[in-house]
C-alpha cells in the first residue's frame, strides 16, 4: 500500500510541476499567485507554501524556470519565467499526456 502512497504522490507532484510550467509560460507569475490560483483553480485540498516553493526551487535548478527580483512598492517579489527547456519539457508533458488514448478521450470528454 505504501508504494502505491509513493506514486500517487509522484504523480500528484509531476501534475502540479505542469500546471505551474503551464500557467507560468502564460505570463510571469510569483510564488503567492501561483499558490492562490492552484487553490482556486485545481485543488480539491489546501496546497501551501511548504509544497510550492521546494516545487519552484526545483524547477529552477532544472533551469525549467528562472527567478527574477521585481519591486512592488517596499517589497520584492520574485517572478518566475519559462525558460526555453523549460517550454521544451511543458511540449513533451503534452505530447506524453494525450498520448494515452483513454486519458485523451477522458479529457475531451470531461471538456467536451
Amino acid at each position: 500500500m505504501e508504494i502505491l502512497g509513493q506514486k500517487h504522490h509522484q504523480y500528484a507532484k509531476l501534475m502540479m510541476a505542469s500546471f505551474i510550467l503551464w500557467m507560468i509560460s502564460k505570463k510571469p507569475r510569483n510564488g503567492y499567485e501561483l499558490i492562490r490560483l492552484i487553490n482556486k483553480e485545481i485543488c480539491y485540498t489546501t496546497v501551501g507554501a511548504g509544497f510550492v516553493y521546494p516545487l519552484l526551487a526545483s524547477l529552477t535548478s532544472e533551469g525549467l524556470i528562472k527567478v527574477k527580483a521585481v519591486s512592488q512598492g517596499k517589497r520584492l517579489s520574485k517572478d518566475y519565467t519559462l525558460t526555453e527547456k523549460g517550454k521544451k519539457r511543458l511540449k513533451e508533458f503534452k505530447k506524453q499526456f494525450f498520448r494515452s488514448g483513454l486519458r485523451a478521450e477522458f479529457i475531451r470528454e470531461m471538456i467536451g
